[in-house]
Parts: C-alpha cells; structure tokens; sequence
C-alpha cells in the first residue's frame, strides 16, 4: 500500500524536485556507488511520516537510512522542506483563502521513544502542531464551537490521523521535526487543493472519485 495517494504526491514531487538544488559530482575518481535517485529517498521520507519508526526501518537495498539522513539533511540546508511549506500555502490563499483572522493554540500528546531526548523539543513539536492555519473558506465558522476551538482540534487530527511519525517521534532536533512537518502541513494542504479543483477541473491523473 503506498503512503500517500498517487494523485496527491506526484503533484507535490514535481514542486519539490523544481527546489532541489543540483548535485555537483566532488568524487575525484566519479568511481564511487550511483548517487541514489532523489525520488526514491523523497519517497522512503513520506513512508518514515505515515508509518512512523525509525530511518533503518523504512531501509533497503534501493535506500539505506544512512543515506535517507544525509539527502534529509542536504535537502533541509537548501530550504527545500520550508520552500514547499511556503509554496503550497500561498497557493491556497490564491485558490481557496487562508483565514488567518484569528490564530487557535492547542497541545497534543506526543510519545519520544529516546529517553535521552531534550523534552524542550518535543514540547515545540506539540506547539507547532497546535498553531493552526485554519484551512477552510473564508467566512465560514464552524457552528460547532463558538470558540473555534474544534478548527485546531482538527488539525490535530489531521497530523495524528495520517502520520505516525507525530505519534512517536524519533527525532533528535529542532530543525529537523520542523522540516518533516513541514513536509506534511505540504501533504495535507495538497490534498485539500485537490479536492477543491476536483468539481471544477478536468486532468489526466485526477481521482475516479472526489477526495
């Protein structure tokens, strides 16, 4: 089963290749192993987000995880994680319109499988997933809760339900929690853009039902 519909990433593996940066070759003798193709570790990347567990986990004779970390880490110096983010936001407040008139905080649970781990991180990663873009169409409130509470709620739901990786987080830093949720706030706005062309654009690749 793949981790992500093929109609929601192959759009966003097209926006994310155009940010990679090209591969300068500094192998003296270029005798060295193939350079393992950029979409094959973007991939192993989105599996590591839906199924959870750790790099060597989601390794294997196409990909090792030594590898996964060190494309994870070029990719993250380039801005590529945080230029993708960017992209597909601004491209919803062109299609749909982000509502950013009030801003909702809210927590969630998170579980670190490293008892060495700085507990200060994974309280960013609870914050960053609390901060919410509020992804629904200009004017309308959810009756629900006068406090809009339930639109933050939401989306938690929306990182809890579809990524393990925010249910059991293995990662040491910072800046890299930051660059896979940005990878997934890209997955799950792609998603909702699809779903939005759906009733009213005709594509080649485009889903037998809506989204």
């Amino acid at each position: 089963m793949p981790a992500v519909e093929a109609w929601a990433i192959e759009p966003l593996w097209v926006q994310f290749e155009a940010l990679l940066p090209p591969h300068l070759e500094t192998h003296p003798w270029g005798c060295h192993n193939p350079r393992i193709p950029n979409r094959i570790v973007f991939d192993k990347l989105v599996a590591k987000l839906v199924f959870g567990g750790s790099y060597e986990k989601h390794a294997d004779q196409s990909c090792s995880a030594t590898t996964m970390r060190t494309r994870r880490n070029e990719w993250i110096a380039a801005g590529v994680f945080a230029g993708l983010e960017q992209i597909v936001l601004e491209t919803y407040d062109r299609v749909v319109g982000l509502d950013l008139a009030d801003i909702t905080v809210d927590g969630q649970i998170t579980v670190h499988l490293d008892a060495g781990y700085d507990s200060t991180v994974t309280r960013k990663l609870l914050t960053d997933l609390g901060c919410e873009w509020r992804i629904q169409p200009k004017g309308v409130v959810i009756p629900i809760n006068h406090t809009r509470r339930w639109v933050v709620e939401r989306t938690n739901s929306s990182y809890s339900r579809g990524f393990n990786f925010t249910l059991s987080c293995t990662e040491r830093r910072a800046v890299v929690i930051n660059a896979l949720l940005a990878l997934m706030t890209a997955i799950i706005v792609i998603r909702r853009l699809i779903r939005e062309a759906w009733t009213s654009q005709r594509w080649d690749t485009r889903p037998a039902r809506r989204p």
